[in-house]
């Protein structure tokens, strides 16, 4: 399968409201579970700045779908390749993401407080596994991959 058809499926299921809802009730989960551990989070921006801190966002191809769908955002190879360069993701704005409401499950688990370490890892495996069921569940080919290496799939195929 080329890059156009896994782009053109992940589409589909970011526009199916039943594969949403699903997407919808593990960032509920995980929610309730952050609220519950209250991992400190300063607003640094340093969650967005991989190569500065030493980490990657993985994700899968339904969830930028879903991100760039719900988000409404524009990208081009400009924006992408000008956050490659600066080491970051390219939508952040200062130190705050410019997507919030609309984050993947990697971000929304990501916390530069040393006291989640233990929870992040073991909270990231459980949902990213959920993730992938749904993929299955609904033959979604499934991808994961690092966020920007994903986002420019989109962009080369001309879905953002």
């Amino acid at each position: 399968m080329d890059d156009g058809e896994l782009v053109a499926h992940w589409l589909d299921g970011a526009h199916n409201p039943v594969i949403c809802d699903l997407v919808d009730d593990l960032h509920a989960r995980l929610g309730r579970k952050v609220e519950a551990l209250q991992p400190v989070c300063r607003a640094s921006g340093r969650c967005c700045r991989f190569e500065a801190y030493g980490h990657r966002l993985f994700v899968t191809g339904l969830e930028v779908a879903i991100t760039l769908v719900r988000a409404g955002v524009s990208l081009d190879s400009e924006d992408l390749a000008r956050a490659r360069m600066q080491g970051r993701c390219p939508f952040q704005r200062d130190r705050l993401c410019g997507i919030h409401p609309h984050r993947p499950l990697a971000c929304r688990v990501y916390f530069c407080d040393p006291s989640w370490e233990s929870a992040m890892e073991e909270v990231s495996s459980s949902l990213h596994e959920r993730i992938r069921r749904i993929h299955e569940m609904w033959s979604i080919p499934y991808r994961y991959g690092e966020w920007r290496d994903l986002l420019s799939l989109f962009v080369r195929e001309g879905a953002v």
